[in-house]
């Protein structure tokens, strides 16, 4: 076995990046996995699109990222959207970023991605990883209203659906992790 991408998928605010931190704290050697996000390669590329050069901490604040900003004339949210839907992928191709972010992945023995939410993302994932694990983040408050992401299966995935108790944080971790462990003893047994 080469190399291993775990992708946590749910809608914005579900708990993605806590539920990855919360694994990764329960790894033996976190120097060992890589933690990656797409959005932060979108993002700094944007931020040059648009000359902000705030724009990384304007989109990634939760006060500031769906509040309206005058000099985009949108949210950073929707400025993020716009470049990554209406800019790159019209120019360069639906599955640009995947192809970049994919390549990026492989260069690991075991990533933790916090952003799946294309099938682009999971199809080029599935073409440079032994083994991709996606990992839908569920909860009846949370949806993919005003995102362009969704939840992503992929038939050549191992996917894993967890519904979040939102109270319990570490409970959650300590139970995905559990599936991640025997998804990965079952897929190399």
């Amino acid at each position: 076995m080469n190399n291993i991408c775990v992708a946590f998928n749910g809608p914005p605010g579900i708990g993605k990046d806590t539920q990855v931190d919360l694994i990764l704290k329960t790894q033996a050697s976190e120097s060992q996995v890589a933690r990656l996000t797409l959005a932060h390669m979108i993002r700094g590329m944007a931020a040059e699109h648009y000359g902000i050069p705030n724009f990384f901490d304007l989109s990634t604040d939760r006060e500031t990222k769906d509040t309206y900003y005058e000099p985009l004339g949108m949210t950073p949210r929707q400025a993020l959207i716009e470049y990554s839907e209406e800019v790159i992928k019209r120019r360069l191709g639906r599955d640009y970023f995947a192809k970049r972010f994919a390549a990026e992945a492989a260069k690991h023995r075991v990533s933790l991605m916090t952003d799946l939410g294309f099938p682009e993302e999971a199809a080029e994932l599935v073409k440079v990883m032994d083994l991709l694990i996606i990992v839908q983040l569920h909860h009846p408050d949370f949806n993919f209203d005003n995102d362009s992401r969704g939840y992503v299966d992929d038939s050549n995935a191992i996917v894993i659906r967890h519904n979040l108790d939102r109270g319990n944080p570490e409970r959650d971790a300590y139970l995905i992790n559990q599936k991640l462990v025997n998804a990965i003893e079952e897929e190399f047994r």
